[in-house]
């Protein structure tokens, strides 16, 4: 049955209107769902038993499907692995799914309660890993970022250029791994935007335009870092490059912030 809450949630801000009930009603005829949570303008997918397909053969059937056509970003998971992720207290499993944010239940599986406080012992450890992790990426990221400054100065653009592609690439890597506790085996940034932008969607925010041509933060970055490499012609500009310091910069400090609020979902937010 699909459970559509009357009122918005808490930090919830996918709408839970008649657009919302039609999209998870499409998909539901493509994939067999045990459960659907809508969070930060994302579905959740949870795929249960009835499923006997892989969860590769079932993204590729909701691409290549017609049911989403407002648009809804969507995450396919396996019961298996959400079920683990609420017992163990995982940041990304605990704040999703949540009762509140369930907007579809099969009925036919119950998950483990997200528990807010988890035991002592295991939360502060927790804790302090997924902090290691994310302050590991944060504090790289802060150096290629000084590093880019230093090789603008000193009249090397193309070098800049490749700093801040590492700086962005180790500040996402370290988020998403603080968060979900899995790592994402890239160096496209594109590929780890879209990874994160399902629970985090300040981060596509922040990877927009750049100067007013059209180009993104992401494209202009990957060009660098492709081109750096392997384009002994390349030539980065440093006006756009000027305008990406400062984009890098405000990226920093959105997924500090959005860290910060993972955190206040356990309300231990003190050292």
């Amino acid at each position: 049955m699909i459970l559509i809450a009357s009122q918005p949630q808490p930090h919830n801000t996918t709408p839970h209107t008649d657009t919302l009930k039609q999209s998870v009603a499409g998909l539901l005829r493509v994939v067999p769902a045990d459960k659907v949570f809508a969070h930060n303008g994302s579905l959740h997918i949870v795929l249960g038993a009835e499923a006997v397909r892989s969860i590769q053969q079932y993204k590729q059937m909701l691409e290549q499907g017609d049911w989403n056509t407002t648009g809804y970003p969507y995450t396919l998971h396996v019961l298996q692995d959400v079920c683990q992720g609420l017992d163990e207290g995982k940041f990304l499993y605990t704040d999703i799914f949540q009762p509140e944010r369930q907007v579809y239940d099969s009925g036919h599986t119950v998950l483990p309660i997200p528990i807010p406080i988890p035991l002592p012992l295991r939360l502060a450890r927790m804790i302090q890993k997924s902090r290691e992790e994310f302050l590991h990426g944060y504090k790289r990221s802060q150096g290629f970022h000084k590093a880019a400054a230093r090789m603008l100065e000193s009249g090397e653009p193309e070098l800049a250029a490749f700093m801040l592609h590492q700086s962005v690439e180790q500040l996402l890597r370290g988020f998403h791994m603080a968060i979900t506790g899995q790592e994402v085996k890239t160096h496209m940034l594109s590929e780890l935007v879209k990874h994160i932008r399902h629970y985090a969607p300040v981060v596509w925010n922040c990877c927009g335009s750049v100067g007013g041509d059209g180009r993104t933060l992401i494209t202009l970055l990957e060009k660098a870092y492709i081109c750096g490499r392997y384009a002994p012609h390349f030539k980065a500009e440093p006006k756009i490059l000027e305008d990406c310091m400062h984009q890098v910069a405000g990226l920093q400090e959105a997924v500090a912030a959005s860290y910060h609020n993972s955190e206040q979902v356990y309300k231990v937010c003190h050292t």
